[in-house]
């Protein structure tokens, strides 16, 4: 695990930014980590295609020396864009909680199930914060096609749930969630169904004018 520690840290400069986030849709979760203001340096070499592949999952095998992964091993996909870096997963739910970058910061990552729920759960101490010197804030966002049952989230923003990791409170931060075992089903808003009844009407409108056009062409060219 320390080496994909290091592995990171390579890639930030002062004044760095990231933003992890988790996405909870039916039975999968897309995990994915963007880092702004990145190393110059790194940041070529992920373009390039010559830094060292991140293993998707914890206790995988990395090598440091060469761009080059292992049969067997799944590795986020990395990319760099806009002097930004993202790697990003697909998990299945019950893999989620060995994520490389979950239990790369928190000592407790977990996944579990109650009799109606699903919990996402850490402890309290971030512990990236102490490896990653030159991150001046680090945001959590949640998004999901769950009801939310429970969370412990500092902001709640179009149904995003945001968990704001600084410095300060790096000891004192976890992340708490439950959803229902469920997924929503879908429901177009009111909004949505107005829309579709008025294209509906307009293309029948459009449809009978049609016919009586043709219609009226036919007995004229029938005289």
């Amino acid at each position: 695990m320390k080496k994909i520690l290091i592995l990171l840290v390579m890639l930030f400069v002062t004044g760095c930014g990231a933003k992890y986030s988790i996405d909870f849709t039916d039975d999968s979760v897309t995990e994915s980590l963007v880092l702004s203001s990145v190393n110059s340096q790194e940041y070529d070499a992920i373009k390039n295609g010559t830094f060292a592949p991140v293993p998707a999952f914890k206790d995988s095998a990395i090598n440091l020396e060469e761009p080059v992964k292992n049969e067997g091993v799944e590795y986020y996909d990395l990319r760099a864009v806009d002097n930004n870096v993202q790697l990003k997963y697909k998990f299945s739910l019950s893999d989620y909680e060995n994520s490389y970058l979950g239990n790369l910061c928190y000592d407790y990552f977990k996944v579990f199930e109650e009799e109606d729920s699903i919990i996402f759960s850490t402890n309290n101490n971030f512990k990236c914060f102490y490896d990653w010197y030159d991150i001046d804030n680090f945001d959590v966002v949640m998004t999901t096609n769950h009801d939310v049952l429970f969370h412990n989230a500092d902001e709640v923003t179009n149904d995003a749930y945001i968990w704001h990791v600084s410095k300060n409170t790096k000891d004192d931060e976890s992340i708490q969630i439950s959803f229902s075992k469920e997924a929503k089903k879908t429901v177009f808003s009111s909004g949505r169904v107005k829309l579709i009844l008025i294209v509906s009407g307009i293309g029948l409108l459009i449809l009978v004018l049609a016919l009586i056009i043709y219609v009226r062409y036919k007995k004229v060219n029938s005289i």
